[in-house]
Protein backbone atom coordinates (compact mmCIF):
# COMPACT_ATOMS: atom_id res chain seq x y z
CA UNK A 1 0.00 0.00 0.00
CA UNK A 2 1.34 3.40 -0.80
CA UNK A 3 0.53 6.75 0.52
CA UNK A 4 1.10 9.99 -1.79
CA UNK A 5 0.72 13.28 0.19
CA UNK A 6 -2.59 15.61 -1.78
CA UNK A 7 -0.75 18.94 -1.55
CA UNK A 8 2.48 17.55 -3.37
CA UNK A 9 0.35 16.22 -6.10
CA UNK A 10 -1.34 19.85 -6.30
CA UNK A 11 2.03 21.40 -6.49
CA UNK A 12 3.24 18.74 -9.37
CA UNK A 13 6.70 18.94 -7.88
CA UNK A 14 8.45 16.45 -6.22
CA UNK A 15 6.47 13.77 -4.96
CA UNK A 16 7.40 11.53 -1.66
CA UNK A 17 5.73 7.99 -1.73
CA UNK A 18 5.16 5.85 1.64
CA UNK A 19 4.71 2.53 1.36
CA UNK A 20 4.28 -0.70 3.19
CA UNK A 21 6.98 -3.10 3.97
CA UNK A 22 5.50 -5.74 1.05
CA UNK A 23 6.74 -9.24 3.06
CA UNK A 24 4.21 -7.71 5.93
CA UNK A 25 1.26 -7.96 2.98
CA UNK A 26 2.57 -10.40 1.06
CA UNK A 27 0.43 -13.07 1.37
CA UNK A 28 -2.11 -12.22 2.80
CA UNK A 29 -3.36 -8.81 1.42
CA UNK A 30 -1.91 -9.21 -2.09
CA UNK A 31 -4.32 -8.11 -4.77
CA UNK A 32 -7.07 -6.37 -2.02
CA UNK A 33 -8.40 -3.02 -2.30
CA UNK A 34 -8.20 -0.24 -0.05
CA UNK A 35 -11.21 1.03 1.89
CA UNK A 36 -13.79 3.72 0.24
CA UNK A 37 -14.80 6.55 3.10
CA UNK A 38 -12.01 5.41 5.31
CA UNK A 39 -11.92 9.34 6.90
CA UNK A 40 -8.85 9.48 9.70
CA UNK A 41 -7.10 6.27 8.97
CA UNK A 42 -6.50 3.79 5.76
CA UNK A 43 -7.94 -0.25 6.02
CA UNK A 44 -7.52 -2.84 4.34
CA UNK A 45 -7.49 -6.70 4.50
CA UNK A 46 -6.99 -10.28 3.67
CA UNK A 47 -6.90 -13.87 4.42
CA UNK A 48 -5.09 -15.61 6.69
CA UNK A 49 -7.00 -18.52 6.67
CA UNK A 50 -10.68 -19.17 5.52
CA UNK A 51 -11.77 -18.26 8.96
CA UNK A 52 -9.45 -15.38 9.64
CA UNK A 53 -8.94 -12.11 8.49
CA UNK A 54 -5.51 -9.92 8.78
CA UNK A 55 -6.76 -6.54 9.43
CA UNK A 56 -4.61 -3.43 8.34
CA UNK A 57 -4.86 -0.19 9.41
CA UNK A 58 -2.86 3.16 8.83
CA UNK A 59 -3.92 6.47 10.24
CA UNK A 60 -3.38 9.14 8.05
CA UNK A 61 -1.55 11.13 10.97
CA UNK A 62 0.95 8.37 11.29
CA UNK A 63 3.61 6.56 9.10
CA UNK A 64 3.16 3.94 11.19
CA UNK A 65 0.80 0.42 10.30
CA UNK A 66 -0.97 -1.86 12.48
CA UNK A 67 -2.72 -5.22 11.55
CA UNK A 68 -4.27 -8.05 13.82
CA UNK A 69 -6.21 -11.08 13.29
CA UNK A 70 -9.86 -11.65 13.03
CA UNK A 71 -11.95 -14.81 13.72
CA UNK A 72 -15.14 -14.88 10.99
CA UNK A 73 -17.41 -17.50 10.03
CA UNK A 74 -15.66 -19.92 8.06
CA UNK A 75 -16.40 -20.48 3.69
CA UNK A 76 -15.37 -22.38 1.28
CA UNK A 77 -13.25 -21.99 -1.75
CA UNK A 78 -13.11 -25.33 -3.65
CA UNK A 79 -15.10 -24.54 -6.13
CA UNK A 80 -15.82 -21.48 -8.47
CA UNK A 81 -17.43 -23.26 -11.02
CA UNK A 82 -20.10 -21.22 -12.98
CA UNK A 83 -21.70 -22.28 -16.20
CA UNK A 84 -23.51 -19.67 -18.09
CA UNK A 85 -26.12 -20.63 -20.27
CA UNK A 86 -23.89 -20.45 -23.56
CA UNK A 87 -21.70 -23.07 -21.80
CA UNK A 88 -18.82 -20.87 -20.80
CA UNK A 89 -17.69 -21.76 -16.85
CA UNK A 90 -16.84 -17.47 -16.35
CA UNK A 91 -14.89 -17.82 -13.30
CA UNK A 92 -12.20 -20.40 -14.17
CA UNK A 93 -9.73 -18.44 -15.88
CA UNK A 94 -9.28 -16.64 -12.19
CA UNK A 95 -7.44 -19.42 -10.59
CA UNK A 96 -8.92 -18.18 -7.82
CA UNK A 97 -7.06 -14.91 -7.53
CA UNK A 98 -9.53 -11.81 -7.19
CA UNK A 99 -12.23 -14.47 -5.67
CA UNK A 100 -10.47 -14.65 -2.96
CA UNK A 101 -9.23 -11.13 -2.63
CA UNK A 102 -11.26 -8.83 -0.66
CA UNK A 103 -12.11 -6.17 -3.03
CA UNK A 104 -15.06 -4.80 -1.60
CA UNK A 105 -14.00 -2.64 1.18
CA UNK A 106 -15.66 0.71 2.71
CA UNK A 107 -15.90 2.38 5.85
CA UNK A 108 -19.44 3.15 7.17
CA UNK A 109 -20.61 5.17 10.11
CA UNK A 110 -23.26 4.20 12.57
CA UNK A 111 -24.09 7.66 14.18
CA UNK A 112 -24.01 10.28 11.18
CA UNK A 113 -21.55 11.34 9.03
CA UNK A 114 -17.96 10.94 9.65
CA UNK A 115 -16.48 14.30 10.89
CA UNK A 116 -13.53 14.73 8.13
CA UNK A 117 -11.27 16.11 11.05
CA UNK A 118 -12.46 13.92 14.06
CA UNK A 119 -13.28 10.77 12.18
CA UNK A 120 -16.21 8.59 13.28
CA UNK A 121 -16.71 7.84 16.96
CA UNK A 122 -18.74 4.77 15.65
CA UNK A 123 -18.79 3.32 12.89
CA UNK A 124 -18.07 -0.04 10.71
CA UNK A 125 -15.30 -1.54 8.73
CA UNK A 126 -17.37 -3.92 5.64
CA UNK A 127 -15.25 -6.30 3.53
CA UNK A 128 -16.45 -8.56 0.98
CA UNK A 129 -14.85 -11.41 -1.55
CA UNK A 130 -16.25 -14.19 -3.69
CA UNK A 131 -16.90 -17.49 -1.81
CA UNK A 132 -17.27 -21.10 -3.54
CA UNK A 133 -20.23 -23.09 -3.63
CA UNK A 134 -20.88 -24.75 -0.53
CA UNK A 135 -23.77 -27.06 0.02
CA UNK A 136 -23.97 -26.83 4.00
CA UNK A 137 -25.53 -23.22 3.18
CA UNK A 138 -27.21 -24.53 0.60
CA UNK A 139 -25.59 -21.91 -1.30
CA UNK A 140 -25.14 -24.19 -4.57
CA UNK A 141 -23.36 -21.36 -6.90
CA UNK A 142 -20.36 -19.32 -5.95
CA UNK A 143 -21.30 -16.18 -3.93
CA UNK A 144 -20.18 -12.69 -1.98
CA UNK A 145 -19.56 -13.01 1.74
CA UNK A 146 -19.77 -9.68 3.87
CA UNK A 147 -18.02 -9.02 6.67
CA UNK A 148 -18.96 -6.29 9.61
CA UNK A 149 -16.50 -5.29 12.05
CA UNK A 150 -16.41 -3.05 15.06
CA UNK A 151 -13.85 -0.30 13.22
CA UNK A 152 -12.09 0.63 17.26
CA UNK A 153 -11.81 -2.84 18.48
CA UNK A 154 -12.22 -4.52 14.98
CA UNK A 155 -14.48 -7.81 16.37
CA UNK A 156 -16.94 -9.13 14.22
CA UNK A 157 -20.62 -7.73 13.97
CA UNK A 158 -22.18 -9.09 11.61
CA UNK A 159 -21.77 -11.65 8.48
CA UNK A 160 -24.22 -11.87 5.69
CA UNK A 161 -23.79 -12.83 2.35
CA UNK A 162 -24.88 -11.50 -1.28
CA UNK A 163 -26.24 -14.90 -3.49
CA UNK A 164 -28.79 -16.06 -5.45
CA UNK A 165 -29.62 -19.92 -6.02
CA UNK A 166 -29.18 -19.38 -9.90
CA UNK A 167 -26.58 -17.62 -10.37
CA UNK A 168 -23.39 -16.51 -9.58
CA UNK A 169 -22.07 -13.29 -7.77
CA UNK A 170 -18.51 -12.58 -7.67
CA UNK A 171 -16.00 -9.22 -7.09
CA UNK A 172 -17.77 -7.02 -4.95
CA UNK A 173 -17.35 -3.24 -4.63
CA UNK A 174 -18.56 -0.42 -2.37
CA UNK A 175 -19.28 3.17 -2.14
CA UNK A 176 -21.54 5.65 0.32
CA UNK A 177 -23.45 8.48 -0.84
CA UNK A 178 -24.06 11.74 0.78
CA UNK A 179 -27.02 10.20 1.82
CA UNK A 180 -25.27 7.19 3.74
CA UNK A 181 -26.58 4.37 1.48
CA UNK A 182 -24.07 2.13 0.59
CA UNK A 183 -24.02 1.50 -3.12
CA UNK A 184 -22.36 -2.08 -5.03
CA UNK A 185 -21.00 -3.18 -8.04
CA UNK A 186 -20.81 -6.53 -8.61
CA UNK A 187 -20.34 -9.12 -11.10
CA UNK A 188 -23.06 -12.04 -12.22
CA UNK A 189 -23.60 -14.66 -13.67
CA UNK A 190 -24.45 -18.49 -14.73
CA UNK A 191 -27.51 -20.06 -14.42
CA UNK A 192 -29.20 -18.12 -17.36
CA UNK A 193 -26.95 -15.36 -17.37
CA UNK A 194 -24.23 -14.78 -19.25
CA UNK A 195 -21.49 -12.73 -17.28
CA UNK A 196 -21.83 -9.05 -16.77
CA UNK A 197 -21.75 -5.92 -14.44
CA UNK A 198 -24.75 -4.97 -12.25
CA UNK A 199 -25.21 -2.13 -9.52
CA UNK A 200 -27.75 -1.67 -7.15
CA UNK A 201 -28.25 -0.32 -3.41
CA UNK A 202 -27.08 -2.66 -0.46
CA UNK A 203 -30.64 -3.67 1.48
CA UNK A 204 -32.95 -3.36 -1.75
CA UNK A 205 -32.30 -6.64 -2.84
CA UNK A 206 -32.20 -6.16 -6.41
CA UNK A 207 -29.74 -5.33 -8.62
CA UNK A 208 -29.70 -4.36 -12.46
CA UNK A 209 -27.00 -5.01 -15.65
CA UNK A 210 -24.92 -2.86 -17.04
CA UNK A 211 -25.15 -4.49 -20.41
CA UNK A 212 -27.04 -6.95 -22.26
CA UNK A 213 -24.34 -9.58 -22.55
CA UNK A 214 -25.32 -12.73 -25.10
CA UNK A 215 -21.78 -14.70 -24.34
CA UNK A 216 -19.17 -15.24 -22.06
CA UNK A 217 -15.58 -16.07 -21.69
CA UNK A 218 -13.99 -18.36 -19.00
CA UNK A 219 -11.98 -14.72 -17.19
CA UNK A 220 -14.18 -11.99 -16.04
CA UNK A 221 -13.47 -9.49 -12.80
CA UNK A 222 -11.10 -6.68 -14.07
CA UNK A 223 -12.09 -3.02 -13.70
CA UNK A 224 -15.07 -3.22 -11.48
CA UNK A 225 -15.24 -0.07 -9.55
CA UNK A 226 -17.97 2.11 -7.89
CA UNK A 227 -17.40 5.61 -6.01
CA UNK A 228 -19.63 8.49 -5.17
CA UNK A 229 -20.95 10.53 -7.99
CA UNK A 230 -19.85 14.45 -8.54
CA UNK A 231 -21.62 17.12 -8.38
CA UNK A 232 -24.79 15.50 -6.91
CA UNK A 233 -23.00 12.80 -4.07
CA UNK A 234 -25.98 10.86 -3.46
CA UNK A 235 -25.79 9.28 -6.86
CA UNK A 236 -23.02 6.82 -7.49
CA UNK A 237 -21.08 6.39 -10.59
CA UNK A 238 -19.81 2.59 -11.81
CA UNK A 239 -17.77 1.16 -14.33
CA UNK A 240 -17.96 -3.02 -15.24
CA UNK A 241 -18.93 -4.58 -18.49
CA UNK A 242 -20.44 -7.65 -20.12
CA UNK A 243 -19.34 -9.79 -23.21
CA UNK A 244 -20.62 -9.32 -26.34
CA UNK A 245 -20.79 -11.96 -29.69
CA UNK A 246 -18.25 -10.63 -32.21
CA UNK A 247 -17.54 -7.26 -30.41
CA UNK A 248 -15.80 -9.55 -27.16
CA UNK A 249 -15.40 -6.87 -24.06
CA UNK A 250 -18.77 -4.24 -23.84
CA UNK A 251 -17.43 -1.73 -20.85
CA UNK A 252 -19.55 0.69 -19.83
CA UNK A 253 -19.81 3.60 -17.42
CA UNK A 254 -22.95 4.84 -15.49
CA UNK A 255 -24.47 6.90 -13.40
CA UNK A 256 -27.03 5.68 -10.92
CA UNK A 257 -29.28 6.63 -7.58
CA UNK A 258 -32.94 6.59 -6.69
CA UNK A 259 -35.35 8.81 -8.96
CA UNK A 260 -36.28 11.34 -5.85
CA UNK A 261 -32.41 12.24 -5.36
CA UNK A 262 -32.54 13.37 -9.61
CA UNK A 263 -35.75 15.11 -8.90
CA UNK A 264 -36.14 16.60 -5.28
CA UNK A 265 -39.97 16.45 -4.22
CA UNK A 266 -41.08 13.33 -6.35
CA UNK A 267 -42.17 10.87 -4.52
CA UNK A 268 -40.78 7.93 -6.23
CA UNK A 269 -37.61 6.80 -5.15
CA UNK A 270 -36.90 3.88 -7.50
CA UNK A 271 -33.73 3.47 -8.98
CA UNK A 272 -32.35 4.48 -12.36
CA UNK A 273 -29.80 3.99 -14.27
CA UNK A 274 -27.91 5.86 -17.08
Amino acid sequence: MARIPLNQLTAAGTINIGYTKASDIDGKAHGSHLAQNSGDSMFWAGHNAQNKLTVFNMPENSNNFAWRDIDINSYSNADYSSKTPTGTNWLQGSNGFGLENIQGAMRVPILGLCDPNLGCAADELWFAWAAAKDTSKSRPQPYVEVVHLDSQNFTLKKQLHIWNSSYAFAYPAFARNSNGEIGVAVAVGGGDREAHTSVGFMGDFQVWALSNSDSSISRYGDYLTIRRASPNEKLFSAVGYGIRTGTGFDPHYVLFGRYCDVNPGDPSCEVIVK
